[in-house]
């Protein structure tokens, strides 16, 4: 579920509407360049007490651009390669990746 979550915060933002009940609102895209999943390129954090804009996947695992890149179209399988036990078809999908889709290990 909280994967789940952290995929809708992804592409949206909560927000209160003029009648001060809380939605989901769709971020906007500053630029079109690069961006193949539609997520928005920066995001806000904090550095010694000033707001600075860093890349969204700073810091993050490449596991989620593969669960927003999966969400794009329909996939029946994700295959990894040279992976071991699979541990990252694991992450993609507990966090998201989907449950209609057969994953494989080699």
């Amino acid at each position: 579920m909280i994967g789940e979550l952290e995929k809708k915060e992804r592409y949206y933002h909560l927000a209160i509407n003029d009648d001060g009940n809380y939605e989901w609102q769709r971020k906007r895209n500053e630029s079109e360049k690069f961006n193949f999943a539609d997520i928005p390129h920066n995001k806000i954090t904090s550095l010694n007490g000033l707001n600075i804009l860093v890349p969204f996947y700073t810091n993050t695992s490449i596991v989620n651009m593969i669960i927003d890149a999966l969400a794009l179209e329909q996939y029946d399988s994700v295959i990894e390669l040279g992976c071991g036990y699979g541990q990252n078809l694991f992450k993609i999908f507990y966090n998201g990746g989907g449950v209609n889709l057969r994953y494989f290990w080699w």
